[in-house]
């Protein structure tokens, strides 16, 4: 299986969707002007517009800063050795709902071992969104950790060959408890579909 493990901060996020949904919404903007001419309550929806491209702009920057963070953590830190011990599942309000939706982070539980003197401390990672447990078969990392000594990042993930393999052991088992705030297949399915029937309806597929 290979897969590259980021965190959650480090994710780029829905910016596809958002980028397709906002030329979905200026072209529907568009063909409106062109039909019925400009009218001045359209400069609202105009400015709403640019609300998406701009929360895309934010991911992308807060994407590639925390990347680059965490390749300057690697480049100057001295790799410790580490077990992953557990794995905890934490849910958190998502602040640009307004329905009080819930999202769903993990985060790592590791055992770092000091080489020089023995002694192992346990460290959290950072919050990720995926699932580690379906995908770790070996519970081995490498961790770095900056000149302050708080902000750690995880490295050489052991990923399983395959989904059918063993998971690692884990102190807490309650991880593999199912999930429902996390978002079902079919929700994306429905996504796609409602996102590609505008963009046909855009330009004018069901019109006669």
């Amino acid at each position: 299986m290979h897969k590259k493990i980021r965190t959650a901060n480090e994710e780029i996020g829905n910016v596809v969707f958002l980028i397709l949904f906002t030329i979905v919404w200026y072209a529907g903007l568009l063909g409106n002007i062109l039909r019925e001419g400009f009218q001045p309550f359209i400069l609202i929806f105009l400015a709403a517009g640019l609300l998406l491209p701009f929360q895309a702009v934010r991911m992308v920057q807060k994407a590639v800063y925390y990347r680059r963070l965490h390749a300057q953590c690697v480049e100057a830190g001295h790799p410790q050795k580490g077990k992953i011990v557990n794995i905890v599942r934490e849910y958190y309000v998502d602040s640009n709902s307004r329905n009080r939706q819930y999202i769903t982070y993990y985060f790592l539980i590791i055992e770092v071992f000091d080489s020089n003197t023995g002694v192992s401390q346990r460290i959290k990672s950072a919050p990720y969104r995926i699932p580690l447990h379906k995908y770790l078969g070996a519970p081995y990392v490498k961790v770095y950790t900056d000149s302050t000594g708080w902000h750690h990042v995880i490295e050489d993930f052991q990923l399983k060959e395959n989904r059918s393999e063993p998971g690692i052991t884990l102190e807490n088992p309650n991880i593999y408890l199912k999930d429902f705030n996390s978002t079902h297949p079919f929700q994306k399915v429905i996504a796609a579909v409602i996102l590609i029937g505008m963009l046909l309806f855009v330009f004018g597929v069901f019109r006669k």
